[in-house]
């Protein structure tokens, strides 16, 4: 039964990654509710407007990105979260500081392979359009 319930959630959470991505490419090609690249989905995790956070499984470089303790605190610049009255500004990297923002807003974290084609490895459905 263990076997045949860990395909099962296999199966549904491949469905689910699928829909995922198609949500975001057509939120995209609509120029609507979609985001990619590092300074766009920073000012979107920010303003704690993004839903569904995506990163892409293969970045793991050396980017980096200033956070304090709340989920606005976030920049590639520390000037920016020290602009913001951050009580501590921390540089760390880019892809855990945007996850800790994502979750600190409420959002979701979707981990997505390369073929979604996301500029820079990260992007974002958003909670509302700008």
């Amino acid at each position: 039964i263990a076997e045949e319930a860990a395909k099962l959630v296999e199966v549904v959470a491949a469905q689910d990654l699928a829909e995922l991505i198609k949500g975001f490419e057509q939120e995209r090609g609509q120029e609507d509710k979609a985001i990619e690249g590092i300074a766009p989905t920073l000012r979107a995790l920010a303003m704690a407007q993004v839903e569904v956070l995506l990163v892409d499984r293969t970045l793991g470089d050396e980017r980096t990105a200033w956070f304090g303790p709340e989920a606005a605190h976030l920049s590639q610049r520390r000037d920016d979260v020290e602009g913001l009255g951050a009580a501590w500004v921390h540089e760390g990297p880019l892809v855990d500081a945007c996850i800790r923002s994502a979750l600190l807003s409420g959002a979701r974290v979707a981990v997505v392979p390369p073929e979604a084609g996301i500029r820079d490895g990260l992007g974002a459905l958003l909670r509302w359009s700008t």
